[in-house]
């Protein structure tokens, strides 16, 4: 039973995106992004057992997983690190992304079965050390980015982890900008082939892109 919420979550979240092509993105074509301007993902209630949404951040839970993500507002102190204060100049976006192992086996999460997905096309990875390396490189011709990227070493999603029963871990999925196209769509964040033991799961979580505005 356990398996089928995980299915249901992702098909409704992948159903919401594919009716909102179909309407032709019906109450989001009037939405205009500057062309410079940070957007973040607000969350979209579901009617899923499990699934909550509560101020900027979606979760999922049952007996086996608790998945949260949220979006880090461009403010936001975690991103004052050279690395991330680089990459917010050039409005990447943050998702603050905590997997918790309930279960008696094992976690396997590979941060490159993650992608954001919007209604208009993108279908965006999370970026890994070697993308990070080589914008801080073009940004930083005259100095070598590795002082900067062992500063955020541990705090980002960059390769395979695997997570002990009863652990839980925490870090950022950092994310190329959307198209500008993408203001007011909705846009979920799959997670393919998360291993519970030998089992892999997928899902999704919803959002919503808007854009932030500094209060």
């Amino acid at each position: 039973m356990a398996k089928n919420r995980f299915v249901t979550l992702k098909k409704t979240v992948i159903a919401l995106i594919a009716a909102a092509i179909t309407s032709g993105c019906a109450g989001s074509k009037t939405a205009q992004a500057p062309l410079l301007a940070h957007f973040v993902l607000v969350p979209i209630e579901l009617n899923v057992e499990g699934f909550n949404a509560s101020g900027n951040a979606a979760s999922f839970e049952n007996k086996r997983i608790r998945l949260s993500a949220k979006s880090v507002l461009p403010n936001d102190r975690q991103l004052e690190k050279k690395a991330f204060a680089a990459l917010n100049s050039l409005f990447f976006m943050f998702v603050e992304f905590e997997i918790t192992n309930k279960s008696s086996k094992p976690f396997i999460y590979k941060p490159n079965y993650t992608h954001l997905r919007t209604q208009i096309g993108n279908y965006i990875r999370p970026s890994d050390y070697t993308a990070i390396y080589d914008i801080l490189s073009k940004l930083y011709s005259e100095e070598s980015p590795t002082p900067a990227m062992s500063e955020i070493r541990g705090l980002y999603f960059d390769s395979d982890i695997t997570i002990p029963p009863g652990a839980s871990v925490k870090r950022l999925l950092v994310f190329e900008r959307l198209s500008k196209e993408a203001l007011g769509m909705e846009a979920g964040l799959t997670i393919d082939e998360l291993y519970i033991g030998t089992d892999a799961v997928d899902m999704a979580l919803p959002f919503k892109v808007k854009l932030y505005q500094e209060k």
